[in-house]
């Protein structure tokens, strides 16, 4: 941990007391922290289930094609986003490309 940067150090600082006992003995499940409870097998579970259902109710059963529907709705935000964030990087080199241009004549 001493020679970890500051970003290394935020990142795995919730994580590090596992690690170093992890690094003198073998874990433990008691050892490992509680998951939460979007993360829990039980909520995964139930939720491919749900997705399962609605897909066989619609007559497709493409187990695929459904995982794929629910996650594109579930992250459609963040998803316009990345987009927003690609125009914006397009425009801001075609921006300073223009700059540039510019400076070049005189």
């Amino acid at each position: 941990q001493q020679s970890a940067g500051v970003i290394s150090r935020f990142f795995f600082h919730s994580a590090y007391p596992t690690l170093k006992l992890g690094s003198q003995r073998p874990l433990k499940e008691d050892d490992l922290p509680e998951l939460g409870k979007l993360e829990s097998p039980r909520h995964n579970r139930l939720k491919i289930e749900k997705v399962w259902a609605e897909e066989v109710k619609s007559g497709r059963m493409n187990l695929g094609r459904a995982l794929l529907a629910d996650f594109i709705t579930s992250t459609w935000k963040a998803q316009l986003l990345a987009f927003i964030n690609f125009l914006a990087r397009i425009g801001q080199a075609y921006a300073l490309g223009l700059l540039m241009e510019e400076f070049g004549r005189y």
